[in-house]
């Protein structure tokens, strides 16, 4: 006989109890999971950043991260697009006197990073000795700010500082107050940037470029730019970044007692809904599309070339809706000057006849996007008609002006050719893009395939992103497409099309001469809006003839966003989930 557990009298209803409570138990914890991923944005992108401070940001990815994090002064509403006050208390008033103008921008009462340390005016004096320094390959960011002449300190008590500027620039507060402000004491902690002052440093005078030392902490500040620690990648923004996964996702959670909480209800840049937002990179379309069916994701803005992936799909247009981006900027394909081959005009032109920019935005951009000739947004009906078109597609002309240039077709080759230095050579010719972006490849396949028909091989070349990018800096490649974001007001085009911008921004197709960099300096303090447009109409007549920059069409960017989201609000200047609300 099998000897009685003396504890069975007592397991029993114990046993009882839990299976009761195991029901009860799992719905609990259901409803805990499903409640912190409501809490919970999920973004799910094709790249993945290489850096989001905002000092080395060189994506809209990259610069949407950013956002979340580092503030500037003065930003823009992103729904009204006018001035709002950031850091800066107030919208401040431009002085004019009669030597130079200066704006007084005072700081908002309890600001602080991330570590709770006060925001100080000295924060942003060294914010701009840091863009200028020679030393941290800030070229392009200081590019846009070369019309400050000076930076002072008027009172740490109260916050204020004093910008000097060289002359009176359009939209000059608002322009001033589009530094993202960075932490001295993260990067400079023991004031070496203290020796010099900030005219030393934009001038890269001798004293700095003969320190060592300055050079060794510029050094160390780098690697903490690019080290992703929590510690050192802080600002001042409603989100901080949390951690990395290289290959797979990035976190940013709110930041705990947020100094600017009292200005989120009416101030867009200080809301921060969800608590956390998890960047999910995935850039394979069936990986998309699967976590997208399996609601893994909650917003994702994509390229057109996906649409056919997700259109007619139920599991996907049942669970999410379809918003667009008027997005502030322009697509362009870039013929660079730079080239052995390129740097001959008539052979830029020759190809310029092979773009077909209708053919692009109907099956290449699904229709969103719209055909421009120039670079810029406002501009009136009479400006618009003083500007030149580029060609349309033509491929007898481009075959025309590839005759009179000496490439032939010889023997009966698929590709043209022609004697170069003695020894016949190819007309052979690289795009290169990024190897994620698929919009790029289809642009250059639809390229490849017309230049063929007129005798010219076009060879694909795609590179990992940070390649990429080193390969237009160092401008090698002959072709590739771009896009370049701009702003409705106080975007500095000099640091795109000037030819200081060939080693100090962004004119990877070295375009301009002294004529074209005088209409750009003029056009950067030009206050008459007459006369800047005629100033815009004389730039984009040259861009037209220079056949370097080929500016396609202003894109509209689809985005996919969750029914369980309401009120949504998707604009080019930020992209957020606020205000907040759930389905």
């Amino acid at each position: 006989m099998k000897p009685k557990n003396r504890h069975s009298g007592i397991l029993w209803p114990i046993a009882l109890a839990m299976l009761i409570l195991l029901p009860f138990s799992c719905q609990v914890e259901d409803e805990q999971k499903q409640s912190q991923q409501k809490d919970v944005a999920r973004i799910l992108s094709d790249h993945e950043p290489r850096n989001i401070h905002c000092k080395y940001w060189s994506s809209t990815v990259e610069k949407g991260i950013s956002d979340q994090v580092f503030q500037k002064l003065i930003d823009l509403d992103p729904l009204t697009f006018k001035p709002k006050e950031v850091l800066a208390s107030k919208i401040p008033e431009i002085n004019l006197t009669d030597s130079l103008p200066f704006i007084d921008f005072e700081i908002k009462s309890g600001a602080k990073w991330h570590d709770d340390k006060a925001l100080k005016p000295d924060d942003i004096l060294f914010t701009l000795k840091f863009m200028f320094n020679p030393f941290l390959e800030q070229d392009f960011d200081a590019n846009y700010f070369t019309f400050i002449k000076n930076i002072e300190v008027l009172d740490e008590e109260i916050n204020m500082v004093r910008f000097t500027l060289n002359n009176l620039v359009p939209d000059p507060v608002y322009s001033t107050g589009q530094i993202t402000i960075i932490p001295k004491h993260i990067y400079d902690p023991d004031g070496l940037f203290d020796k010099y002052s900030f005219r030393e440093f934009k001038e890269n005078n001798e004293r700095i470029m003969g320190d060592s030392t300055l050079k060794r902490r510029s050094e160390e500040i780098l690697a903490k730019v690019y080290a992703w620690e929590p510690e050192t990648l802080i600002g001042t923004g409603p989100y901080r970044f949390k951690e990395r996964l290289e290959g797979q996702n990035l976190i940013l959670e709110k930041v705990a007692d947020y100094w600017g909480e009292d200005y989120s209800e009416s101030n867009p840049w200080f809301q921060a809904f969800p608590s956390s937002i998890n960047y999910m990179f995935i850039s394979e379309p069936i990986s998309k599309k699967l976590a997208l069916e399996n609601q893994e994701a909650d917003v994702h803005r994509f390229s057109t070339s996906f649409l056919p992936t997700i259109s007619d799909n139920p599991a996907i247009s049942e669970n999410f809706q379809e918003e667009k981006i008027i997005y502030f900027g322009f697509v362009y394909l870039g013929l660079n000057t730079l080239s052995s081959r390129l740097k001959n005009p008539e052979l830029r032109r020759a190809i310029s006849f092979l773009i077909d920019r209708e053919e692009m935005v109907e099956y290449l951009q699904e229709g969103y996007g719209k055909i421009t000739n120039h670079p810029f947004f406002g501009l009136t009906t009479a400006g618009e008609s003083k500007i030149r078109s580029y060609p349309s597609f033509n491929p007898d002309s481009c075959i025309w002006y590839l005759e009179k240039g000496g490439w032939k077709i010889q023997n009966n080759d698929a590709f043209r050719s022609k004697l170069v230095n003695g020894q016949m050579e190819k007309l052979q010719l690289e795009y290169v893009y990024s190897s994620k972006n698929k919009s790029s490849e289809d642009t250059g396949l639809l390229l490849k395939d017309k230049a063929r028909s007129v005798g010219i091989d076009i060879v694909l070349v795609p590179l990992e992103f940070g390649t990429y990018l080193d390969r237009m800096s160092n401008h090698e490649f002959d072709i590739t497409r771009g896009g370049i974001g701009t702003l409705p007001r106080g975007f500095n085009y000099k640091a795109i099309f000037h030819t200081e911008a060939i080693s100090k921004g962004k004119n990877y197709v070295a375009f301009g001469d002294k004529t074209s960099d005088k209409i750009l300096e003029d056009l950067d303090i030009e206050i008459d809006p007459a006369k800047a447009e005629d100033l815009k109409v004389q730039l984009s007549n040259r861009l037209v003839d220079s056949r370097s920059w080929i500016i396609l069409y202003n894109p509209e960017i689809p985005v996919l966003v969750s029914t369980r989201y309401k009120n949504y609000i998707n604009s080019p200047v930020f992209q957020g989930i606020w205000p907040p609300s759930l389905n």
